[in-house]
């Protein structure tokens, strides 16, 4: 090979170590910096959080069951669903994992109800804990720390068969909408259908799912529909 062949070799290789090194000082630079950013962005999907509106919370306490609305605050994240964990006063839990596997968005709410028939006998607080997705790996991961509500005495109600709605439980205190003597899936297809509907009066209530004579088709018709599924036999006026 000629002197000048060999130079050229040398010169190349000379090139491509020259690049390597460059390669490597950058890396080196660049690193810290997007390892910070992956671990700045990952922190920050973990400072999505939800709260309960207080307002919304009514413990239903013969049918064990808690109606409330959970709403997301600003903040950065994506909210894939939410646990949570309803305590007793003596501190027995029942936890419901992923119990709302739905995306929220900031300021958006969720209306729950939850029947927590169980070891619970008297629910003293509401835990929760919203689930969000990393953004480098995509996995479901818990957010910030879990939000607490105190269940205040004043926030505990009866089920309908308490009060003068259905003095003697006629029709499972309504709940057997189409009035065959059991309450089942047939029942349920007819709430849905009218739920949120509103200027229920008399004599109809809506097709019968206006359970509470209110007005509307909400959330407590829901609790004291879902208290009653299943029940039979259901029995007309005496």
């Amino acid at each position: 090979m000629s002197k000048k062949g060999l130079s050229d070799v040398v010169t190349t290789v000379l090139i491509i170590l020259l690049v390597l090194a460059a390669i490597a000082v950058v890396w080196a630079f660049l690193r810290p910096a997007l390892k910070k950013g992956a671990q700045s962005i990952e922190t920050e999907s973990l400072l999505a959080s939800l709260v309960i509106i207080p307002n919304s919370v009514v413990d239903y306490t013969n049918a064990k069951a808690v109606a409330f609305m959970v709403k997301r605050e600003t903040g950065p994240g994506q909210v894939v669903g939410f646990d949570i964990i309803l305590e007793d006063f003596d501190g027995t839990r029942a936890i419901f994992r992923n119990y709302e596997n739905k995306s929220l968005n900031e300021f958006e709410t969720a209306s729950i109800i939850i029947l927590y028939k169980g070891n619970i006998t008297s629910l003293k607080k509401i835990i929760l804990a919203p689930l969000v997705k990393n953004p480098n790996t995509g996995e479901t991961i818990e957010g910030k720390a879990p939000s607490n509500y105190q269940v205040a005495d004043s926030q505990r109600r009866l089920t309908l068969c308490n009060n003068i709605v259905y003095p003697n439980g006629e029709w499972c205190c309504g709940a057997d909408i189409n009035r065959d003597r059991a309450v089942t899936i047939s029942d349920f297809i007819d709430f849905e259908s009218h739920f949120n509907q509103n200027g229920c009066e008399s004599p109809g209530w809506c097709g019968n799912t206006d359970l509470n004579h209110d007005g509307m088709v909400s959330i407590s018709d829901n609790i004291d529909f879902a208290s009653h599924f299943g029940q039979s036999p259901c029995f007309p006026p005496v």
